[in-house]
């Protein structure tokens, strides 16, 4: 009904674990099409397929990602790291029509603007392929959003913080494919797929985050700001200790902004909150929790990284060879959204240049690109983990090609991406 803007969900019970499930509905005289889902499984996995997507801007881009992710056979679920909608009011010059045209602030608002991406059917063709796992990130509500405010949020025009964060809350949990929960519930949570990999999604955005600092040169004044709160964080490290106590061979931990150093240039991901960040590796470092692989979104560009407490120092890691790495890291680039070297050189080109500069420097650095859209397809067993790059030819073309242009590869108990012989 109206109260739940005519969402319905279904939990369905007695499914065996490990399977593949066709499904459909029946409503107002009408079928819909049939979907396929799948259930996570218990035992005896030997591998597992998962497509990695964020940042889905539809007046930026077509949604030929998502029609390709449809595409691709049977994965295990899409893993979704956040902007999932975007706030803004109306930006394409009437090109692609928004509904509503101005920017989301109320339940109504936010209600709308997920209907209107439901409308398209690459989107629909993509939940209806496979299952979704998925975390918010800050568009759902504002532009760089934290626990309480936003860059792109005004109280004297646009109302009181909490009262906005709650109409995107509800509408997030009425139109995603989560179960019903409190307003106030996190969305931090754990996934189990047998003894082969164990999936940790967290909150960076509205759970813990303090607010950003103004500009990367106020970093290193207030270095201990939270990022994920005491709750989660506590959260997170009890996850960590037991899929490494219980045997498993993986640990994926899915989250929105970028988690390794990349040289301050910007205090929106964990750069800007390097106390945070320093004790989740040092978490991993006591417990001696190996083969964990990190999955970002959020910055619009690809990369790839090994994870290291400090990547510059020579002494305690090596670029060459990527000794002294704690784990990896795959960024995925936008569905849709302008990618980070387009934005940059539109708007500040003189960040741009910085970046392009301080890429050789970066010695954690494997791969990178941010003038493509796309996403990353995640392939793992017992022996590896290797991701693949897929970029959008025209992101005008709804029906564009997309084409697998890049992998990397991470071999168990090694903790740093391949390197070539």
């Amino acid at each position: 009904d109206a109260a739940r803007d005519f969402c319905c969900k279904v939990d369905v019970e007695g499914l065996e674990p490990g399977a593949t499930y066709w499904y459909g509905f029946r409503a107002g005289g009408r079928r819909s099409a049939t979907g396929r889902t799948r259930t996570l499984p218990r035992d005896g996995v030997e591998r597992l397929r998962f497509a990695v997507a964020a940042c889905a801007n539809r007046q930026q881009g077509s949604f030929a990602a998502y029609a390709r992710i449809a595409g691709l056979g049977a994965l295990d679920a899409v893993l979704h790291l956040g902007d999932y909608i975007y706030e803004y009011g109306d930006q394409s010059g009437g090109r692609l029509p928004l509904d509503p045209p101005h920017e989301t602030l109320t339940l109504s608002d936010y209600r709308r603007r997920y209907a209107f991406y439901r409308r398209d059917p690459a989107l629909q063709a993509c939940h209806g392929a496979h299952p979704f796992i998925a975390v918010w990130d800050d568009h759902e509500t504002a532009n760089n959003a934290w626990r309480d405010g936003a860059g792109n949020h005004d109280p004297a025009r646009e109302g009181p913080w909490p009262a906005r964060r709650a109409a995107a809350v509800q509408a997030w949990r009425e139109w995603m494919p989560v179960r019903d929960a409190a307003a106030d519930a996190p969305i931090h949570r754990s996934f189990r797929f047998g003894d082969l990999a164990d999936l940790i999604m967290l909150d960076t955005r509205l759970e813990g985050r303090e607010q950003p600092v103004a500009s990367a040169r106020d970093i290193a004044s207030y270095p201990d700001r939270d990022m994920l709160g005491p709750a989660q964080e506590a959260w997170l490290f009890g996850e960590l200790d037991a899929s490494q106590w219980r045997g498993a061979r993986w640990r994926l931990l899915g989250q929105q902004v970028v988690f390794s150093p990349l040289g301050d240039f910007n205090p929106d991901q964990w750069d800007g909150y390097p106390q945070a960040r320093r004790r989740i590796l040092e978490h991993l470092r006591r417990g001696g929790i190996d083969n964990v692989v990190v999955l970002s979104g959020d910055i619009h560009s690809a990369w790839a990284l090994d994870v290291a407490a400090d990547p510059y120092d020579r002494a305690a890691y090596d670029g060459r060879t990527g000794s002294g790495a704690q784990a990896v890291e795959f960024v995925t680039p936008g569905i849709a959204s302008e990618p980070l070297g387009d934005y940059l050189a539109r708007r500040d080109p003189a960040a741009r240049a910085r970046m392009e500069a301080g890429i050789p420097r970066q010695p954690h650095l494997r791969f990178a690109d941010y003038a493509s859209r796309g996403f990353v397809s995640i392939a793992l067993d017992a022996e590896r983990v290797e991701a693949t790059w897929h970029f959008v030819a025209d992101p005008a073309d709804p029906r564009s090609r997309v084409a697998a242009v890049h992998s990397e590869t991470v071999r168990a108990g090694e903790n740093r991406l391949e390197r070539a012989v």
